[in-house]
């Protein structure tokens, strides 16, 4: 399929036919690479949210264990945090 590039403010840009998109699934974004000596637009992958879930797990946990003491040997040691203090 032939496209024409067209001008995107200081760049180009290609339109993709409504079809080519539903066929390949892309959407709002996609990754663009080259591969072999072919351009290769690809539907880009959700984005990594690594702690992701992390709330609800903790409150999961607390609901089922109830909350913790807090260890009065660990909370006694001394740190360097509390040595040096707080600046702002």
């Amino acid at each position: 399929m032939r496209v024409k590039l067209v001008a995107v403010g200081n760049s180009k840009g290609i339109r993709l036919p409504k079809a080519l998109l539903a066929a390949a699934r892309l959407e709002d974004e996609v990754t663009l690479s080259l591969e072999q000596g072919r351009r290769v637009i690809s539907p880009a992958r959700p984005r990594r949210r690594p702690r992701a879930g992390w709330a609800e797990a903790f409150r999961k946990e607390i609901e089922r264990n109830g909350p913790h003491e807090i260890d009065a040997e660990w909370e006694a040691m001394p740190n360097a945090w509390d040595d040096e203090g707080w600046q702002w």
